[in-house]
């Protein structure tokens, strides 16, 4: 996923979820951006999507 034409997070959609990893800590404005992009996400993906999920940035980044 992107922010400001960055990739900033990343996705994968298993069992009717969507999980999405930031790479670094978000802003708020960014972790909404985010929100609404994943929701648009599982409606373009069309797999039955239940659940959207945004996780904690990873440690190692």
């Amino acid at each position: 996923m992107l922010v400001d034409g960055r990739v900033a997070a990343t996705w994968t959609a298993r069992d009717q979820r969507l999980r999405v990893t930031p790479l670094r800590p978000l802003a708020i404005p960014e972790r909404e951006a985010i929100e609404e992009e994943a929701h648009d996400l599982a409606t373009f993906l069309d797999e039955g999507i239940e659940h959207v999920e945004i996780t904690a940035a990873h440690a190692d980044r």
